[in-house]
């Protein structure tokens, strides 16, 4: 019986020393070495590649009609830990020798690096460098050694700066003028301000385009965002002719307002409509749940029953120009223009 207990005490001891062995050899291992590097580079190339994550992935067009960016593998990358020593130094020097650059209105993008690694005490480490208009010297020499990290020839470290243009725009994915709710290709880049490490992030053309649209509508519906809480008393009445104004205003937009049957009116002091978003009167409002400002845009929020165990979910709501009421859980930016459009009574 002692003869067992001491084998498992043994065993025991000697995996705790393996193990120990192991987490020692890891941080020692983990100095001089990449953690990840990301690079963007906006020559000009035939592949239309400007982006590399190492030692993961590196991003594409997916040439379909409105279609987005996307990442793809990189299968053949070297290993972090097989990086040879002289090829981190090497690009940890060029990086931490790079200034970082603020672009000017008028500027266009060159490069951008993301750089995580531990240092040769093993500790860990983030630079973050964007340049402007130019590449640095060596630039392409750099990219080269980004280029044999990651296995395959992905970026192009020299020549003309890739901008976007409605043409580029066009040849990537035949998205044209036409495609552009209220605007044209030039208005949308410009407004969304898309170059090409917008671009190559995880871009989507057509949730894009309803940004562009929604942007275009911000300044009919800002004033009406609730950076503050207000209560305003209402009658019936004026509630009754503020839904029939509103109902018209949808029509007009091929919207046709309904309220949702009984069963789905699953929130207290609001009504739902179109089985989606809710109206109620501000007046109410010392009866729900909210929420101060938590983000940056400073703007309250409405805790819904989530019918789940007591747990609440946030909703945005707008108020109506009198401030009378509010429009609760639509993001429908048609729907809230027309709302914020009716007028007081």
């Amino acid at each position: 019986m002692k003869k067992h207990v001491f084998a498992t005490v043994l065993c025991i001891v000697s995996m705790f020393l393996f193990c120990g062995c192991g987490v020692y050899q890891l941080a020692d291992r983990q100095r001089n070495e990449i953690y990840s590097l990301e690079v963007w580079s906006a020559a000009e190339n035939d592949e239309w590649i400007y982006h590399v994550d190492y030692p993961h992935f590196y991003y594409g067009f997916n040439n379909v009609d409105m279609g987005s960016t996307t990442f793809y593998d990189m299968e053949q990358a070297v290993d972090v830990t097989e990086v040879p020593e002289e090829t981190f130094l090497y690009l940890r020097d060029y990086i931490l020798g790079l200034e970082d650059e603020t672009g000017g209105e008028d500027s266009v993008f060159a490069y951008s690096i993301v750089f995580y690694y531990y240092d040769e005490k093993g500790e860990y480490q983030r630079v973050y460098v964007d340049g402007y208009d130019d590449f640095p010297e060596d630039f392409d020499l750099f990219t080269d050694k980004v280029n044999e990290i990651c296995g395959d020839t992905y970026l192009t470290g020299s020549g003309s700066l890739q901008e976007v243009t409605p043409e580029f725009l066009n040849e990537v994915w035949g998205v044209t003028d036409e495609d552009v709710p209220d605007g044209t290709l030039e208005e949308f880049i410009a407004r969304r301000e898309i170059d090409i490490k917008y671009l190559t992030e995880m871009f989507h053309m057509q949730s894009e385009l309803e940004a562009f649209y929604a942007d275009g509508k911000e300044h009919l519906i800002a004033p009406c965002r609730p950076t503050q809480l207000i209560e305003k008393e209402s009658t019936q009445e004026e509630y009754e002719a503020f839904l029939a104004e509103f109902a018209s205003g949808l029509l007009k937009h091929g919207i046709e307002m309904q309220e949702s049957d009984a069963e789905i009116q699953d929130q207290d002091n609001m009504v739902r409509f179109n089985q989606g978003f809710y109206i109620a009167k501000t007046s109410d409002l010392s009866k729900m749940s909210t929420e101060a400002p938590v983000t940056e845009d400073g703007y309250y929020r409405l805790l819904l029953d989530a019918h789940m165990e007591g747990m609440t979910m946030a909703a945005d709501f707008i108020y109506s120009r009198d401030g009378k009421f509010m429009l609760i859980d639509c993001y429908d930016v048609d729907i809230q223009e027309v709302f914020v459009s009716c007028e007081e009574k």
